[in-house]
C-alpha cells in the first residue's frame, strides 16, 4: 500500500503544472549611471507585478544583480518571504537546465536583451523573435510546463508602454 501511495504521489507531482513568469525589469532612471535605479513609475510597476503574483504560489524569484532588476523583483520576493536568487547577466546552460528541471513556480526578472532568450529557451520554441525595445516594460511572459510540454502566454501588466 505504501508503495502504491508513493507512486501515486510521484505521478501526481509529475503531472502538476508549474509556471515560469518572465519580465523585463521595470522603468529605469535614464540619467547616466552604471547601475540605474527604478523610476517612480518603475517602482509602481514592481508593486503591480507583486499584486499579480499574489494569487499564484511563487516558490523562487530570480534576478540579475543590477539594482533595477533587483528592485523589480523585491516586492514579489518580499510578499512570498523569499530571497532573490541572482543569475548571470547572460544566463548559461546550467541555469536553464537547473530551472527547467525544478517543478516550482518561478519569477525571473531579466533585461531587454535577455528576455527573448529566457522565453525561447524555457518554452522550447522561438516565440519572442528578438530583443525587446528599450522603451518596453509591460510584458509578462508565462511558460506553463507540465511534464515535457510547455505552453506560452503573453500578457501586459501595469500602465502601457510604447
Amino acid at each position: 500500500m505504501r508503495y502504491f501511495l508513493l507512486l501515486l504521489t510521484m505521478f501526481t507531482l509529475s503531472c502538476t503544472p508549474h509556471y515560469i513568469y518572465i519580465v523585463r525589469h521595470a522603468e529605469k532612471d535614464m540619467a547616466p549611471s552604471k547601475d540605474p535605479a527604478l523610476t517612480k513609475a518603475g517602482l509602481e510597476r514592481a508593486e503591480i507585478l507583486k499584486d499579480f503574483m499574489k494569487t499564484r504560489k511563487i516558490d523562487m524569484v530570480y534576478s540579475t544583480s543590477t539594482l533595477r532588476a533587483t528592485q523589480t523583483a523585491k516586492p514579489t520576493a518580499d510578499y512570498f518571504h523569499l530571497s532573490i536568487k541572482n543569475y548571470a547577466p547572460i544566463p548559461d546552460s546550467l541555469f536553464y537546465k537547473r530551472l527547467a528541471t525544478r517543478k516550482k513556480n518561478i519569477v525571473i526578472v531579466g533585461h531587454s536583451n535577455t528576455v527573448d532568450d529566457l522565453v525561447n529557451t524555457f518554452s522550447g520554441a522561438r516565440l519572442v523573435p528578438h530583443d525587446l525595445p528599450e522603451t518596453e516594460y509591460d510584458n509578462l511572459f508565462i511558460i506553463r510546463r507540465k511534464g515535457d510540454k510547455a505552453t506560452f502566454t503573453q500578457l501586459k501588466y501595469g500602465s502601457r508602454t510604447p
